[in-house]
């Protein structure tokens, strides 16, 4: 007796197709979901069953669970596990808390439709970057996600046909010219509490590697080691302060310091452990930023007295600066990334990759 025929696919496409009743109607009438494949009908069917059963699971779990609810569940349970402190706080609680729970915070999770979504969204076109805005949108996508890996909506509402456009103007990159950090280097070199702003300046660390630095960090004959950082965030009611790797492998690195940045972290040298607070704990990344803004306040109005305009930026700023004066002097893209950390060469390139129209004639000798 021969093997049986294989049964041929129902449709043109090759798709194997079966209609199965998934649900009855108020009015008793069944409700019909067509299911595919293309491997046979039993499969197409095999999907439906399991489909049907995830309905059923559905129905058992709690439907009138909020928004802010699974928010703050899809928080402590997926992203506290993936990422650090600081990258928590900024990408994660506080787009959540700030934006997405204000909007969507009393809906139930089945009631977010795609319209809702795209209209939150276009809301805050002018208000938010469309780099901040995106972030907003993927931790929304991720919400919803694991909502339906979890069985309590059949579909994410953030689809593809669901964009974030913002319709801001990029904010223009600022930093401080070659003069202007000579001047604010002459103006902290007599205050120790400045040589931390002198530091940013030179070598472009972040507020974070700066506070996790170390004395053991600052070596002859000038050399300053990155391998940790200091972050802060908030957990519950309480804030914290965490001592722990840097952001990526890309960030531990040696930047050489010139001769007299490294001799004058000399005159501040003790047995302490970290370099700003002079003692064996690192200082908190709130309190040095309070006390940042109220140094470059000072410098600010001391050359305003003399008619020198210095705008007080950000500490971010200061790393900006580091990197684009080492641009305009003619260090390579490469040596740079080396120096910042950084490992996106094409982000690089387009914010450094950039030179004054003196610089280029300089390297071409007209």
């Amino acid at each position: 007796m021969g093997r049986p025929k294989k049964e041929k696919p129902s449709r043109s496409n090759g798709l194997y197709e079966v209609k199965m009743i998934v649900g009855r109607k108020i009015d008793g009438s069944a409700i019909y979901k067509h299911f595919y494949s293309r491997i046979s009908k039993q499969d197409a069917k095999e999907k439906g069953k399991e489909y049907i059963a995830a309905k059923d699971r559905r129905m058992n779990c709690p439907d009138d669970i909020t928004f802010e609810e699974y928010a703050k569940m899809y928080i402590d349970t997926y992203a506290r596990n993936r990422v650090k402190g600081n990258t928590l706080q900024s990408t994660y609680i506080t787009p959540i808390y700030k934006h997405l729970i204000p909007e969507f915070g009393k809906y139930q999770l089945s009631a977010i439709r795609p319209l809702d979504v795209q209209k939150f969204l276009n809301d805050r076109s002018t208000t938010l970057s469309k780099g901040y805005l995106g972030i907003i949108r993927v931790r929304l996508l991720e919400i919803l996600e694991t909502a339906v890996e979890n069985n309590l909506i059949t579909k994410n509402p953030v689809n593809a046909h669901v964009i974030a456009q913002s319709t801001q103007t990029p904010k223009q990159k600022r930093y401080y010219t070659k003069e202007q950090r000579e001047l604010i280097k002459n103006y902290f070199m007599d205050k120790p509490q400045g040589f931390p702003i002198i530091i940013m300046l030179y070598t472009g660390v972040t507020c974070s590697e700066l506070l996790g630095l170390q004395w053991n960090d600052i070596t002859p004959p000038g050399t300053i080691s990155v391998n940790k950082s200091v972050v802060y965030y908030k957990k519950d009611d309480s804030c914290i302060v965490e001592i722990g790797k840097t952001k990526n492998k890309h960030r531990v690195r040696t930047i050489p310091i010139p001769g007299w940045l490294y001799n004058l972290l000399e005159t501040r040298r003790t047995n302490s452990d970290y370099y700003v607070t002079g003692n064996d704990c690192p200082q908190n990344p709130q309190v040095f930023r309070r006390q940042y803004k109220k140094l470059l306040k000072q410098m600010h109005k001391y050359y305003e007295q003399q008619g020198i305009d210095i705008p007080e930026l950000n500490c971010h700023e200061l790393r900006h600066t580091a990197a684009t004066l080492w641009a305009l002097s003619g260090v390579d893209i490469y040596a740079i990334a080396k120096l910042g950390g950084w490992s996106n060469l094409k982000m690089l390139s387009e914010v450094y990759g950039h030179s004054s129209t003196d610089s280029l004639r300089k390297k071409l000798g007209y």
